[in-house]
């Protein structure tokens, strides 16, 4: 009996141990239930705050997409704007090259203009030191044959006076309006009929520079005024049509240089 109660007391203490054992595994499962629970507890805070993030987020996108809208007109206003500068820009660098372009025309034409206007003041030079080495008094340059034409079947004698030479550097040659074979009708008014050579000659002799007025009758018979300028003046000092009589009068034509103002103007030339 006492072996069976030993039995009974071993078999009992073994339930003893296995019961032990089950409740610490319980009690170990209980704590990792417990984990769990707190992790869920854990993740369920985490939820909530993810959640109010993301309302937040949302509120964030919600007025980022206000501000988008109330900014988009003002973003269209300045594009636009944007594009009229470049426009202007595009404007501006066209004007700038046809500014330079014209800048670079002006310059060589003004460097041209330049070279003209050089030329024809060492021209105006030139002539006026010509026109002071001449004699004073002096003619226009042309060479004169008086010649007496008789008609034997109407007997009549007439006198002509016409142009045989034109001298190089003188009024009548550099004006192109007299020719050779011209007849000079009148000088300063005085009909050329029944004049001698010498007389001729002291007519058309006068003040170097002073006006002259011929009557020419040309090869094609017909008869104008000629103004020319005593010595040595080009086609610009010269009047063949009659309505600019008013030259003969004085106060269009230009007025050559005294020898004390060329003097003067040859010595400013020489320091400049």
């Amino acid at each position: 009996r006492m072996k069976k109660l030993q039995e009974e007391m071993d078999e009992l203490s073994k339930q003893l141990k296995n019961l032990s054992k089950q409740l610490q595994e319980q009690m170990k499962i209980n704590a990792d239930l417990k984990d769990q629970v707190q992790d869920g507890t854990d993740m369920q805070d985490e939820v909530k705050r993810l959640k109010a993030a993301l309302l937040a987020s949302q509120k964030t996108v919600k007025d980022l997409d206000e501000t988008v809208s109330l900014l988009r007109p003002e973003n269209e206003l300045l594009q636009s704007q944007v594009d009229e500068l470049k426009e202007e820009l595009i404007l501006f660098r066209n004007a700038r090259l046809q500014i330079v372009t014209k800048y670079a025309l002006m310059e060589s034409k003004l460097e041209e203009k330049i070279f003209l206007l050089s030329e024809e003041r060492n021209r105006f030079k030139t002539e006026i030191e010509h026109f002071y080495s001449l004699p004073n008094p002096c003619g226009v340059g042309m060479g004169l044959e008086t010649k007496v034409i008789t008609s034997s079947k109407l007997n009549v004698h007439e006198e002509e006076v016409r142009v045989i030479d034109l001298v190089p550097g003188m009024s009548a040659a550099l004006s192109g309006a007299i020719a050779i074979g011209d007849k000079i009708l009148e000088i300063d008014g005085f009909s050329t009929c029944g004049k001698s050579s010498d007389e001729i000659k002291n007519i058309v002799s006068g003040q170097r520079g002073s006006k002259i007025v011929l009557t020419v009758k040309r090869t094609n018979d017909e008869v104008v005024k000629v103004v020319l300028k005593r010595g040595a003046w080009g086609p610009e000092h010269a009047v063949v049509t009659p309505e600019h009589w008013d030259m003969q009068n004085g106060g269009s034509w230009p007025q050559p240089r005294s020898p004390k103002e060329l003097e003067r103007d040859l010595t400013l030339e020489k320091n400049d």
